[in-house]
């Protein structure tokens, strides 16, 4: 039994045994991984699927009252759907409920990230804190740039298309990783500098993850030759 077959097995019986935080834990955790095999992702996320069908559901359209209280009382899950429910509210009227989370730092980084996508999505010109990591940040949204209109994004994307034009399927994955990494770090944008290191990286792990030998010589000889 492989390591996916033991994940597997440990969320089914989560779920069998009733125990829905439990698994959606081991689920949440899992899905955070730098990289998932498709089919354990799809997996995982029909798992999701389950345990809504079997536990209270999320409402898509939540009221202000409910989003307040899946922010400062609910699970993983209900602070991220509040946290999406919040992109659909002017975030102006409400920057004081939206600070008193981010500094929170017992809350969810994944809610919290999509919050702060929001802000900078609705361009908040009021600068706002974050708790991160223990550190407490400063920052405008209105100055930060959406993660795909980055200088960092656009230096990675050059990057893939230039080392794996001719793999579709690498490129694409590479894309989501560098996203993935993106979107953690805000509301700090990756710079040139870094994504170049960044995309450098996330080649050399796909290779290795795919096993790829060849394909990674290939890699480092077309870049000592570039």
């Amino acid at each position: 039994m492989n390591f996916y077959d033991e994940l597997i097995e440990k969320i089914e019986k989560s779920i069998n045994d009733g125990d829905y935080e439990d698994a959606k834990n081991v689920i949440y955790h899992e899905l955070m991984m730098a990289y998932v095999p498709g089919a354990i992702e799809e997996q995982l996320k029909q798992f999701l699927d389950r345990i809504d069908s079997l536990s209270e559901p999320v409402s898509d359209s939540l009221s202000l009252d409910k989003i307040v209280d899946y922010l400062k009382n609910g699970d993983r899950d209900h602070q991220v759907a509040a946290a999406n429910a919040l992109d659909r509210l002017n975030l102006r009227e409400h920057l004081d409920l939206v600070e008193n989370y981010l500094t929170a730092e017992d809350k969810d980084d994944d809610a919290k990230t999509l919050i702060i996508a929001s802000l900078i999505k609705q361009e908040i010109s009021t600068e706002l804190k974050l708790v991160k990591e223990g550190m407490e940040i400063s920052f405008i949204p209105r100055y930060i740039l959406p993660v795909e209109e980055s200088d960092g994004f656009i230096a990675a994307q050059k990057y893939f298309d230039q080392y794996l034009f001719k793999n579709p399927s690498y490129y694409n994955l590479a894309i989501e990783l560098f996203l993935k990494q993106a979107y953690r770090s805000l509301p700090i944008n990756i710079d040139e500098d870094e994504s170049s290191v960044m995309a450098d990286n996330i080649i050399k792990h796909i290779y290795r993850l795919f096993d790829d030998q060849d394909g990674l010589k290939d890699y480092e000889s077309l870049k000592e030759a570039n």
